[in-house]
């Protein structure tokens, strides 16, 4: 049997105390809020769509990945298994309301506790306040060879 894992490390500084009061709820699970009262149907549909999230049970699981504030930086980051997903609505939140002229970004490793072909990859992670943008190396690395057997490679 083999473990596989999703690491990442990335950081968002020089953050304002109203921008740290605003990371510390954001990253509090929905059901853990002051504003949450069991059976308020209304206010999880909300988040959901706030969190453009599609699946009624990913409240549940919010955020999939660490995180830790040091001074006036946020740390983002998994050792196991990290959502990637998750980070990316996450910063593009918190870009949209605090800082909507930047752009973050964010590479990430797919590993494996066995060496198996195919179970080593990664990828990258763009976000705007406008956009979340991805790609993932394995499949890239078809793609670039495919392009070098019909003559098509180009960097």
């Amino acid at each position: 049997m083999a473990d596989y894992y999703t690491q990442f490390s990335g950081s968002i500084d020089d953050l304002t105390a109203e921008e740290i009061a605003w990371v510390r709820k954001e990253l509090t699970p929905p059901l853990e809020r002051e504003e949450y009262n069991p059976g308020a149907e209304a206010f999880l549909q909300q988040w959901l769509k706030d969190h453009n999230l599609n699946d009624p049970a990913e409240h549940e699981y919010w955020p999939r990945f660490d995180w830790s504030l040091d001074g006036d930086g946020l740390w983002i980051y998994s050792d196991e298994d990290g959502c990637i997903d998750h980070v990316g609505i996450f910063v593009r939140r918190f870009l949209s309301l605090w800082r909507p002229a930047a752009v973050f970004s964010l590479t990430w490793a797919d590993t494996c506790s066995k060496l198996r072909t195919g179970a080593f990859s990664g990828g990258w992670l763009v976000v705007s306040k406008d956009e979340i943008v991805y790609g993932n190396a394995y499949c890239e690395a078809e793609q670039a060879a495919q392009a070098l057997k019909t003559g098509d490679f180009k960097l």
